[in-house]
């Protein structure tokens, strides 16, 4: 993961150290960064999905509170699965 966010930023380095690149050749280098850095925001994803056991929780609670009335929301957050 180190070594795809590092490659991504050595080829955006490239562009801004020759700033007179042809156009499709700056499209070339920069279309080569964001695909890295996509292949390394999926492998994130997918390594925090390993880790929380790929289970997502959503609780949605209703509270009315009528005029005048005070109201204090306390919950817990359940952090997923095991490690």
């Amino acid at each position: 993961m180190a070594a795809l966010h590092a490659c991504g930023l050595k080829i955006l380095a490239k562009t801004e150290e020759t700033p007179n690149l042809p156009a499709a050749d700056l499209t070339r280098l920069v279309n080569a960064a964001t695909r890295c850095f996509d292949t390394f925001a999926n492998t994130v994803s997918a390594l925090q999905n390993l880790r929380t056991g790929r289970k997502q929780r959503i609780v949605v609670q209703h509270i009315h509170v009528n005029d005048g009335g005070q109201a204090a929301v306390v919950g817990q957050i359940d952090k997923g699965g095991t490690r």
